[in-house]
């Protein structure tokens, strides 16, 4: 992943400044957390009110660093209207039979922000459950979430 996230054509594409990226956590030893706790709640306040682009926050359910809950009550602490009330979304299955679906776990949209949460995936979501996060990465793109 990081050497695909160094390449400058991608990074172009995402819209980063050019750096260099590398593994975080256990991951990488050589990488020292120095941990600051500031709420992120200003800078979505400021990009909803500064930006026409529909936000995506995804979290896994079985994620212990990031519990989906906690993501939920900020989300909700953000006072948008709700357009889509809590209901289920669902990705293709095609085991045992084709042409499948399977519950890919919950969802609810406000006018500008959608939590979304991914059943049986812990903190890295499209390592855990990569055929429901890839329909989730295809229905943001497609307007559908």
């Amino acid at each position: 992943m990081t050497t695909y996230l160094n390449r400058a054509d991608v990074q172009k594409a995402l819209n980063a400044e050019p750096t260099q990226w590398q593994m975080c956590g256990f991951l990488n030893p050589n990488v020292i957390y120095n941990v600051e706790l500031k709420s992120m709640i200003p800078l979505y306040q400021k990009y909803i009110a500064n930006t026409n682009y529909k936000i995506l926050h995804y979290s896994g359910d079985a994620d212990t660093i990031v519990n989906f809950v906690g993501t939920e009550t900020w989300i909700e602490s953000l006072n948008r209207p709700v357009t889509k009330v809590h209901q289920g979304w669902y990705y293709p299955q095609e085991w045992p039979k084709a042409g499948g679906k399977q519950l890919g776990g919950w969802r609810q949209v406000w006018d500008r922000i959608a939590f979304v949460t991914v059943k049986g995936a812990g903190h890295m979501v499209p390592m855990d459950q990569p055929a429901p996060a890839l329909q989730l990465l295809k229905d943001y793109l497609s307007g559908a979430v």
